[in-house]
């Protein structure tokens, strides 16, 4: 181990002065840390003492000794490779905030524009036109959409997310993000309203983050509800005192298998459905993370057919008082 080829190098030395063990010898049979000592180097080595008489009082062992340099080498290389890889995610991630933000500058000026020409605040737009400006403008919101979940993505990895915490009050978080899908609702004939047994105390949180995360939720549960479907939203204190928050539809539903996928990022399981409205399949992996800052779960069952159900639930030392 030590390319030394003198057969009387450890001849009649102490065991110590050749082998160096790190830490004490554990009860049982077990392998050690050390060092193999030589005239001008030392080997990282484990150890294994195995006494040849039974009791503490043992005076002669077999020892084995086991190189460690390969094993320190691999770690060593999957160390760099770790390093390496997070070098890597970090520019990834710089790019991509950069790229988010000059994407964003001109396509609001788009968004801009193209509502000035539907509302032809500046004279009246032959019908064609005004289609088309219509189309550019709801296009430009659903890519704006994009980048916004895609770069909320990158700061969910990056664990730059955080939370702008103050006393929320979710219902009328709720009554908003009801009021900005209603026209949507209206148009897919589907009822959407808050059951009026519901509890909503004010709460610790980021209520923009959580205006977010229920309009995601809702969003979800009006696209893949059909005609003459409903979404409701109830909540509970549950027996822990926390506050669960469900979304509940009547619409397509999901198996087991499907639900667990849903929960992963860019996936989009109803592509090839009358429902495909399609996005990029962050809606509720941001929404889960958004639920994990403020303490909380986000909770997904549903059935094949019959709905979905999604949930929030926040822990109890986050509720300030109940109405």
């Amino acid at each position: 181990m030590i390319g030394v080829d003198d057969a009387a190098f450890g001849h009649g030395q102490s065991f110590a002065r050749v082998v160096s063990i790190d830490a004490q010898r554990a009860g049982g049979i077990s392998w050690l840390t050390g060092k193999l000592i030589g005239p001008d180097s030392e080997v990282p080595v484990e150890v294994l003492l195995l006494p040849l008489q039974a009791g503490k009082e043992a005076r002669e062992h077999i020892v084995y000794l086991r190189d460690r340099r390969p094993w320190l080498e691999r770690e060593e290389t999957l160390h760099r490779a770790k390093l390496q890889a997070e070098t890597e995610r970090n520019s990834a991630r710089q790019f991509l905030a950069q790229m988010t933000h000059e994407l964003r500058t001109p396509l609001n000026a788009v968004i801009g524009f193209s509502e000035i020409m539907v509302n032809q605040l500046f004279g009246p737009l032959d019908n064609r036109y005004r289609d088309y400006a219509e189309d550019i403008m709801q296009s430009g919101r659903h890519l704006l959409g994009i980048i916004n979940d895609i770069l909320d993505l990158s700061k969910i990895e990056a664990g730059e997310m955080v939370l702008d915490e103050r006393q929320v009050d979710i219902g009328r978080i709720l009554q908003t993000s009801i009021r900005i899908l209603s026209e949507r609702a209206a148009m897919g004939q589907v009822k959407i309203q808050v059951d009026p047994a519901c509890i909503f105390p004010l709460v610790v949180g980021d209520e923009t983050k959580l205006k977010q995360l229920f309009l995601n939720l809702l969003s979800n549960a009006v696209k893949f509800t059909p005609a003459g479907g409903r979404v409701v939203v109830r909540s509970e204190i549950d027996s822990r005192g926390w506050l669960a928050i469900s979304v509940i539809d009547t619409g397509i539903g999901m198996s087991a298998a499907d639900s667990k996928i849903a929960m992963m990022p860019f996936k989009q399981l109803h592509a090839k459905t009358e429902h495909d409205d399609r996005g990029t399949g962050l809606g509720l992996t941001i929404s889960q993370a958004i639920a994990a800052l403020h303490n909380g779960v986000l909770e997904l069952e549903s059935e094949v057919g019959k709905g979905t159900r999604v949930t929030l639930k926040l822990p109890a030392d986050r509720l300030l008082a109940v109405s």
